[in-house]
């Protein structure tokens, strides 16, 4: 491989530094279970943000719960007390690995969150009293003797310190453990309404789970936002000056008219009024809920007595958001092709001994690979996709160093290919289409006439060689006769030329569009011979013109075919781009050419032939690479083709191959009929529908409609 093309240069890449959560699967109304999550979470740099669910042994896992653990963006789905199969079901039914109780610490899927100690520092963190009441647990954690990757922990004294100690976040054990910690982008906003959960001891695993999953979900790196308090219902009266706490904990900035939700699974609403009342804050009557903007809230003056709230309201519209998390770090990378890349930057997270953790990078140089496991375990052991980021376990003192083999866009889309299929080849359109597309002049086509000039010039000789071969059939021709026949017939017919004003478009025009065509190559001029010996007229290009004209067949004199300003130009087509043009090739080119103008970082292969486990050689007219994802597609010169029968019979390759997207492309206009069946026929199949229509539009459309998976 050349140098050159071998070095991708020198580009910047991003890396996040964080930990392998996972969620704890216990059983319906297991308070055992989940305590003995929580000592485990309390172990493990980040535990706080772990979620915790139930499984039913019939249901499994709630749909609710399965869209908290999909924001959560999760490593492992861990068996506490849930018998193996059940759990393992559920752990599938969530798309995650499946990890036994036993081996959370030494499991690939949850390793890289140990140990503790060098996260969260030095300092004595505050745990529950010793087997506490279930509130306790859930506010400052838990531990066992038996546990070593912990700090130096000390029990409460009793449940008020842990209750009065919820609004200084560095004090519990829990929330030691999201020490470095935090999402690096979010979409939410902080100025929302802080939420307390009320619970009665003799049922408390509602309130105590709920609250642990708004928790593990809330913004982190400004949690001082969005106070989240869990408190006993029978003790917090007894509590000395505990309403000032709250009116103090509650004048934040920023506008709302909500500021605090008052929330129970298990102590009366009358009940909550009444501590509302208590605590002298007003009930909100208003049924919507409204926050100022986010910024720059955060200089203005705190909220001031007195304050609203409401009772029960659902917090997780404002907690349960998508973040991307962990602590980012820039740096530059030369990338290479032909040998390893080099990686090496000061992790943002501090350790004071070696640590286990996960890194996700980001950049240029990943721009546009498969996000496929076979392509990130190419590019290193053991490396996954989590969306655009390669996510690599690491075990680190300071510096996150790393050897990257990254492919090019098309090597990485070959790899694909052959771990897809059991072979593949390029088609005879395919090989045609690859050679153009090396020209890098295939977006020429989208441009105005330059298709239209390309199909007035091009020599049609596949319907006449359809047309012989039919015929010989007939007559009885054998297999040899009619190979022969195609054979001969490759070269046989004469190759089209016209002259500007005998093109189907303004003079101007088609001067135009041949003139740009014949600067890429693809169109050439020339003169046209008008023997009067043999009655021949033929096209000489202009090299081979000569002062007096000969015709090229009989030699005879002859004489160029002129207007009153001399011989007159005419256009031909290159033999190449000719043959091109007659196989149908060029619809393909130019799908591909729109969609990588759409998405540049994409390698498409113009035609391939497909051989699957299972069945027949198949045929897709577009397929590779897509911006990560895996696109393939059929592309038709005329949209009629688009039958009921041919749409389910192209998305069916498109989902056999495992394509994210389908793509259905045509030079002319597609209906909506068309577009509705196949919608549904890529629904079904779980991809995503892309539909390329009018390519040839004078002006370049908003043809690009897209149907979700």
């Amino acid at each position: 491989m050349n140098y050159k093309q071998a070095y991708k240069g020198q580009s910047v890449m991003w890396g996040a530094v964080l930990p392998s959560r996972v969620v704890y699967l216990i059983q319906e109304g297991s308070t055992a279970g989940f305590r003995q999550a929580v000592q485990a979470a309390s172990s493990r740099w980040g535990g706080v943000s772990e979620l915790i669910v139930e499984v039913n042994p019939q249901l499994g896992v709630s749909d609710q719960n399965h869209v908290l653990v999909n924001l959560a963006q999760l490593e492992a789905a861990v068996s506490v007390d849930v018998p193996q199969d059940i759990a393992a079901s559920a752990a599938r039914a969530m798309g995650l690995p499946w990890v036994d109780f036993p081996q959370l610490e030494t499991s690939q899927a949850s390793r890289y969150s140990y140990p503790l100690p060098a996260f969260a520092g030095g300092d004595t963190f505050l745990v529950a009293q010793e087997q506490g009441p279930l509130w306790q647990v859930a506010v400052a954690g838990d531990t066992t003797p038996s546990q070593h990757h912990r700090p130096s922990v000390r029990r409460a004294l009793d449940g008020s310190e842990i209750g009065l100690m919820q609004d200084r976040w560095s004090a519990t054990l829990l929330e030691g453990s999201s020490w470095q910690f935090q999402e690096h982008h979010t979409a939410s906003v902080e100025n929302t309404s802080a939420v307390i959960w009320i619970t009665d001891d003799e049922a408390p695993l509602a309130d105590c789970l709920e609250f642990w999953n708004m928790r593990a979900l809330r913004p982190r790196q400004q949690a001082t936002r969005i106070p989240l308090v869990l408190l006993p219902h029978r003790d917090v009266e007894a509590w000395h000056l505990f309403d000032e706490r709250v009116r103090n904990n509650l004048a934040r900035p920023g506008e709302r008219n909500v500021d605090v939700v008052l929330r129970s699974r298990s102590v009366e609403e009358a009940e909550l009024h009444r501590l509302a009342e208590l605590w002298g804050l007003q009930q909100q009557t208003e049924d919507q809920i409204i926050f100022g903007l986010p910024a720059p809230w955060e200089h203005a003056p705190p909220r001031t007595p007195p304050f609203t709230y409401k009772v029960n309201l659902d917090p997780s519209p404002w907690l349960a958001v998508q973040r991307d998390w962990g602590l980012r770090q820039d740096f530059d990378v030369h990338a290479f092709t032909d040998r390893p890349t080099g990686v090496r930057f000061r992790s943002p997270v501090r350790v004071n001994q070696t640590a286990a953790v996960l890194v996700r990078l980001a950049g240029e140089a990943l721009a546009g690979l498969p996000r496929h496991a076979s392509v990130a375990e190419r590019i290193h052991p053991g490396a996954q996709w989590r969306g655009e980021q390669l996510q690599v376990g690491v075990f680190t003192e300071g510096d996150i160093v790393l050897e990257l083999s990254i492919p090019s866009l098309e090597n990485a889309t070959v790899h694909l290919l052959n771990q897809l299929t059991q072979r593949w080849e390029l088609s005879d359109k395919g090989q045609i289409g690859t050679a153009l597309l090396a020209q890098n002049t295939a977006q020429a086509l989208l441009l105005p006439h330059r298709y239209n000039l390309t199909m007035e010039l091009f020599t049609p000789r596949s319907k006449e060689l359809h047309k012989r071969l039919r015929q010989a059939v007939a007559e009885g021709g054998d297999d040899a006769e009619l190979l022969k026949l195609a054979h001969n017939w490759g070269g046989r017919a004469r190759r089209r030329y016209r002259k500007a004003s005998n093109i189907g478009m303004a003079n101007a025009s088609a001067v135009e569009a041949a003139e740009h065509l014949c600067a890429l190559g693809w169109v050439e001029r020339g003169f046209e011979t008008d023997c009067p010996r043999c009655g021949f007229k033929t096209f000489v290009p202009l090299a081979a013109t000569t002062p007096d004209a000969a015709c090229p067949g009989c030699a005879s004199p002859s004489h160029y075919t002129s207007n009153e300003q001399g011989p007159v130009v005419h256009y031909r087509l290159d033999t190449f781009i000719d043959q091109a043009a007659d196989q149908g090739v060029l619809p393909h080119l130019m799908a591909i050419a729109r969609l990588e103008q759409l998405e540049p970082h994409s390698h498409l292969i113009p035609g391939a032939n497909l051989y699957l486990d299972g069945h027949d050689q198949r045929e897709a007219d577009v397929i590779g690479t897509y911006n990560g994802r895996l696109l393939v597609g059929e592309v038709k010169t005329s949209p009629g083709d688009f039958t009921d029968e041919q749409i389910s019979h192209d998305t069916s390759i498109s989902a056999a191959v495992g394509a994210n997207i389908h793509l259905m492309a045509s030079v002319h206009p597609i209906s909506e009929n068309s577009r509705a069946l196949a919608q549904r026929a890529c629904l079904a199949h779980r991809m995503e529908l892309i539909v390329l229509d009018n390519l040839r539009a004078l002006q370049p459309p908003n043809n690009m409609d897209k149907a979700g998976r």
